[in-house]
């Protein structure tokens, strides 16, 4: 039995790694501890001995009020110097490359990697596309994220280390220049009475001045008749998968992603489960020209299809594997599958 995350290969990269989490408290200074440095600090403090009684009461009451005061000068003293300490800096800058210019006004969030996406701070670019934000101290991994019109961009960053540059691009709800690089059917477990079957499909955005494709219905799907639907991802040109939302898309069996399709490599992957009876048909309508249709299934299982279009391939991951190459748009793909 595969693992339905596995089927997520193309272009997938690891996740990073989440470090334990360190708690940071200022601690309270106790004023006997913060009276005794001060004194030892300065021992011109220390009370003399006087030569006569009514000396050390005058200068009793000079003393208190010295100590006093330098008591309020050590608490602040203190309180700077912990600010100071705890102070972390993440700068950055960021470019449209849409228009080759500076992005001035983008919402950033500084997000701390340690036990979730938890915001650690948050600012806004200047007229020359650059920020500045102070974030709690730690070791920590961070992700940068920038949003502009509306689409995250992302971009990982280390306290102290050297400045992160950030492309964000113009978004439009229809893009030119969209190409189907492959769609790949994967048969990733055939129970009695059950098939599981992940569907990926691989986009790259070419488009000049580049740009990105968002819109509620930014990509769409149409699974078989009978499909219940399980999950569905997305994964930008960071390859980082997400786990997304489906939106009924108006016509039967037919749902959208509401994903940003940016400029470079954008993957779609859905899950989903079909009735079984020992064999299955299938008819695949490709909506757009492919490069690339393959499908993938145990090699315990038979493939059959009529016609020159799907072809053996290597085996992958100890799958047996056919590719139809070239796929026109509007194209129907009908294959068969048993075992």
């Amino acid at each position: 039995m595969l693992d339905r995350k596995d089927s997520f290969v193309l272009g997938n990269r690891p996740m990073m790694a989440q470090a334990s989490r360190h708690a940071h408290e200022i601690q309270a200074v106790e004023p006997g501890l913060l009276l005794s440095f001060l004194l030892y600090r300065h021992p011109w403090m220390y009370y003399k001995k006087a030569r006569k009684a009514t000396t050390l009461i005058s200068h009793s009451v000079h003393r208190r009020s010295s100590l006093r005061i330098w008591n309020r000068i050590g608490v602040l003293a203190l309180l700077a110097s912990s600010a100071a300490m705890n102070a972390a800096d993440i700068k950055g800058t960021v470019t449209n490359a849409t228009t080759n210019k500076p992005a001035a006004g983008d919402e950033v969030v500084v997000l701390s990697l340690v036990g979730g996406m938890e915001e650690a701070g948050r600012g806004r670019t200047d007229a020359q596309g650059r920020f500045t934000i102070s974030i709690p101290p730690g070791n920590a991994p961070h992700l940068v994220r920038v949003i502009h019109q509306g689409v995250f961009y992302h971009e990982p960053a280390t306290e102290g280390a050297p400045a992160v540059n950030i492309t964000v691009y113009d978004s439009a709800r229809q893009v030119e220049s969209i190409i189907g690089e492959g769609r790949v059917v994967r048969i990733l477990n055939a129970r009695p009475q059950q098939l599981e079957i992940a569907e990926m499909y691989t986009l790259r955005n070419e488009s000049n001045p580049p740009r990105t494709r968002m819109s509620d219905q930014s990509f769409e799907v149409t699974l078989p008749e009978g499909a219940q639907l399980e999950e569905a991802m997305a994964a930008g040109p960071s390859g980082m998968p997400t786990t997304t939302p489906l939106t009924p898309a108006g016509k039967k069996n037919q749902y959208a992603f509401a994903f940003p399709v940016r400029p470079g490599r954008t993957q779609f992957q859905v899950t989903y489960k079909l009735p079984y009876n020992g064999s299955h048909d299938f008819t695949l309508d490709s909506q757009m020209p492919l490069a690339e249709l393959g499908v993938m299934l145990p090699k315990s299982m038979r493939f059959n299809s009529k016609g020159p279009l799907f072809q053996p391939a290597a085996d992958e991951k100890g799958m047996a594997v056919f590719v139809a190459k070239s796929v026109p748009a509007g194209k129907k793909l009908k294959f068969s599958i048993a075992g």
